[in-house]
């Protein structure tokens, strides 16, 4: 699957919502399978499982900073990341400013820290809504977002799907050579990426964490070294 940013820019320009949905599919799957891992950790909800990071206007601010920038390097960090490998020097120039995004953020990350994220609140929905409602409000929300998709790509018209003319019937041998392109060659359906994408991530968070990019990028960019504090006192900036 490519990254957010591409999924946005071809449901906004092209009224072409199949990466998107692929996104929301795997935010499905891994809701449902977060949620019974949490459960398992913490079904009283007597402690949090992970970590719930405050929520305030940093937040809001990071995401539009995070959406700016995304936009303008062409992907998030992990778009940048394979762009780098294909040969984008702009992704390349996009990791720098990363580096450097972190290094100016840890020299003010006291701060931020003291005024701002530690005094606003942490929100955990299971706590408010009990597991059955954060999950069911959660899932309503993606429901409603993918049928938001599904009328974006009706109002432009969409893509038209390729008409594909009536074949023969096909010989064994045939359907199997088929089988094998349209698993080893062909690119997949974006949902069924999602779906896979979204399982593997849950079975990560079962043995290990979620997948992440940005606190393995920040260790690159030497953030901890530069405040000890950081890493232990306070997590939230590796999260």
């Amino acid at each position: 699957m490519t990254n957010n940013a591409s999924a946005f820019r071809d449901l906004y320009l092209l009224q072409d919502g199949r990466v998107i949905k692929g996104i929301v599919a795997g935010m499905a799957v891994a809701t449902i399978g977060f949620a019974l891992v949490m459960y398992k950790a913490s079904p009283d909800m007597s402690k949090i499982p992970g970590g719930v990071t405050p929520l305030g206007i940093h937040t809001l601010l990071g995401g539009l900073l995070f959406g700016l920038g995304m936009v303008l390097a062409g992907g998030c960090a992990s778009g940048s990341l394979y762009r780098m490998g294909e040969g984008y020097v702009g992704s390349w120039l996009a990791l720098g400013g990363m580096f450097l995004g972190m290094f100016a953020l840890a020299l003010n990350w006291d701060w931020w820290w003291t005024m701002v994220i530690n005094v606003a609140p942490k929100f955990w929905l299971p706590k408010s809504l009990g597991w059955g409602g954060a999950i069911l409000l959660n899932l309503l929300a993606l429901t409603l977002a993918y049928l938001a998709v599904l009328w974006w790509e009706s109002r432009g018209g969409g893509i038209y799907p390729q008409v594909v003319a009536e074949l023969p019937p096909l010989a064994f041998g045939q359907r199997v050579a088929a089988l094998y392109r349209a698993v080893f060659t062909r690119a997949w359906p974006a949902v069924v990426g999602g779906v896979i994408l979204g399982t593997l991530n849950t079975f990560e968070y079962l043995f290990a964490k979620p997948w992440g990019i940005t606190t393995e990028v920040s260790r690159w960019a030497r953030v901890d070294s530069l405040r000890p504090g950081i890493s232990s006192a306070k997590p939230a900036l590796l999260r």
